[in-house]
């Protein structure tokens, strides 16, 4: 990346987009399209020779982006590649719907990179309606940048219908603007910058596995869900930006803390995290040449947070706004990364540019999505009240590989039952906050109830469970905190452990102790003698020492599986301790008792469960293969 970056005279961020789109050739996952609703009569003409001004005046509207041996670089093409084009709909039945459909389809179609990376569309609707459709590749704009240029445009058409000179053209150098920004920065606050960033990209717990799902889709297919907010609870978040939790330097700091707040609350219940983080992008735009300069200046950065038991949202705004004010401290120019291992799979873009009226016409915004999405992003949330309504529009760009139809609905309505319980009561702890809808729980419930739909399992759990690896090798099977497993890795896991006791002599008709608390080697450990045959026998180390006694004396167990967590056996036991993390499990070969596992009978003896002891002895209950499975 640095070696193109050198020599291709493309900006960082430029780079990183120019590197997703040749992973992505044909998809139009960079589009940024916007389609402008004007309230009002527009001059063809006039509105045509003010974008011919703009884009004369800036270069970077006008880039296109060839490629030799394998390094990108830059051209800027003649004025007449991005001229406007003017469309008429007024003859169509419904021409604002017409307009509509005819937008979202060509949203769709990529820019290609060797091309103009800008088109400039004109609707006339109406006599006294028409519509704006501007559509740029990302490596050449940003959210800021298509605010400039929508402005800049507006006052040099109003120039030129008021017969007052335009105003004159004054040319941005983007490469110029984005090489200075590098050299603003004082060298001891870029090497902060630098540890700060790099504590956070090298957090573990990076991406959310929402819903359970923690794989890296294949697709970049996307479907936007858009949650409006009403005037009220705009108004009510609005307000509480000025609240001592959330007080800032500005308004928009505080606004984007209290969205990164309830981000990492619904991250944190739906993901099943303490440690949650996401990444966000950072303006750049600190020197007075960049805040006049249409082009690509954010950059992705990473947002953390760790969530504590009983955390409430006060608490976790507290920590979200520390958080924010040292994530815009250091956010400097080239802070980020271009690897895909050290971003997040959530992005959250809080926008607080408005386009308002063009040349004093209302103006509505319509933020186009082109139904794709870089891959690595299972979900980004683009928040911002482009119109100036007063009401934040929410838009979730889900991943459709991750979130299918139904598990969407589900997210937009959890993140909103947080929303609204964050704006109901600061002090409520977040993970006392229900939050499955009626109808989720109905649905929940009747799903789980509804048992005549499948016969009885015909088969072992050890047999299902290598059936689900098969089906699903990649998937999470097992989750302790931050690490996870694979069907996969536990698979080959669980058999190498069954071998290692096959050579401890364990077998079908024995049965062993599983002598660990509720843990991932505690499942791990079942798993292993289930597949060796025996059966197992689950006992908590923080029994007392003579209910262990009992139990092991009673199961008739020659073997209890232990870690080196797990306390000493009790001294009066013949029972033979084995440490599986000292066994010897690198035989990957799966174990072959006789009988095997797979052939066990349904009435085999699975695992022993001893009742609490309270009228007497504890009394070992078998339960048979059939029973577990």
């Amino acid at each position: 990346m640095e070696r193109a970056q050198r020599e291709s005279g493309l900006a960082r961020g430029q780079i990183q987009l120019w590197m997703g789109q040749k992973l992505a050739p044909e998809s139009p996952l960079y589009n940024m399209a916007f389609a402008f609703s004007f309230d009002g009569a527009i001059q063809p003409e006039a509105f045509a020779e003010a974008w011919r001004q703009t884009t004369t005046a800036h270069e970077v509207i006008r880039t296109s982006i060839a490629e030799q041996n394998g390094i990108p670089a830059r051209h800027v093409l003649p004025l007449e590649a991005v001229a406007c084009q003017h469309l008429d709909f007024t003859t169509q039945p419904n021409p604002k719907k017409a307009f509509q459909v005819w937008a979202q389809k060509r949203a769709r179609i990529p820019l290609p990179l060797n091309g103009p990376l800008a088109e400039c569309f004109l609707a006339q609707l109406s006599p006294h309606q028409s519509a704006w459709y501007l559509n740029q590749h990302h490596m050449i704009t940003d959210a800021a940048s298509d605010v400039i240029v929508f402005q800049e445009l507006a006052e040099r058409y109003q120039a030129l219908l008021s017969n007052h000179p335009s105003p004159p053209i004054q040319p941005s150098d983007y490469q110029s603007a984005t090489a200075n920004l590098a050299k603003s920065v004082p060298e001891n606050a870029r090497q902060e910058a630098r540890a700060h960033w790099q504590s956070r990209f090298s957090q573990e717990g990076r991406t959310t596995p929402f819903y359970g799902n923690s794989n890296t889709p294949d697709s970049d297919r996307t479907r936007r869900r858009t949650l409006t907010l009403n005037h009220t609870k705009s108004t009510n978040l609005r307000d509480l930006s000025e609240s001592d939790t959330f007080l800032s330097f500005t308004p928009q700091i505080s606004s984007f803390a209290i969205f990164a707040t309830i981000l990492s609350a619904w991250l944190h219940r739906v993901g099943g995290q303490d440690d949650v983080s996401f990444d966000a992008p950072t303006r750049n735009r600190p020197t007075p040449e960049a805040r006049t300069c249409p082009g690509l200046f954010i950059e992705l950065l990473p947002f953390a947070v760790s969530i504590d038991p009983g955390e409430s949202f006060r608490t976790l705004g507290e920590k979200c706004l520390s958080e924010t004010n040292a994530f815009l401290r250091n956010a400097i120019p080239e802070s980020s990364s271009p690897s895909a291992d050290t971003i997040g799979n959530v992005v959250l873009n809080f926008v607080s540019a408005s386009f308002g009226p063009f040349a004093g016409i209302p103006t509505t915004v319509d933020w186009i999505h082109s139904g794709h999405g870089d891959r690595f992003h299972a979900l980004r949330i683009q928040i911002h009240d482009f119109d100036e309504s007063g009401e934040y529009s929410l838009h979730f760009d889900f991943n459709e590989e991750i979130f299918p139809p139904e598990r969407q609905e589900d997210a937009l309505q959890h993140f909103e039952t947080l929303l609204e319980h964050f704006l109901e009561n600061l002090d409520a702890p977040i993970d006392a906050v229900d939050l499955l809808t009626p109808e989720e729980r109905t649905r929940t419930l009747v799903e789980f109830n509804e048992t005549s739909s499948e016969p009885l399992p015909k088969k072992t759990l050890v047999s299902l469970f290598k059936e689900s690896a098969s089906r699903f090798p990649d998937h999470v099977a097992l989750r302790e905190k931050d690490k996870s497993w694979s069907f996969t890795t536990l698979e080959q896991e669980s058999a190498a452990l069954a071998k290692a006791l096959e050579k401890q002599g364990v077998g079908p008709g024995n049965t062993v102790v599983v002598f660990m608390k509720r843990s991932a080697s505690a499942v791990l450990a079942i798993l292993a003698v289930l597949r060796s045959g025996a059966a197992y026998v689950p006992v908590d180390p923080r029994y007392p020492k003579e209910r262990v006694q009992d139990i092991l004396e009673n199961s008739g167990a020659r073997v209890a599986l232990t870690t080196t967590a797990s306390p000493p056996l009790p001294k009066d036991t013949s029972v033979k301790s084995l440490n599986i993390e000292k066994l010897d499990a690198t035989d990957k070969n799966p174990p072959a008792p006789h009988p095997s596992p797979d052939n066990l009978p349904l009435e085999a003896l699975a695992y022993i469960i001893y009742t609490s002891g309270s009228t007497g002895k504890p009394k070992g209950v078998p339960i048979t293969h059939a029973g577990l499975a």
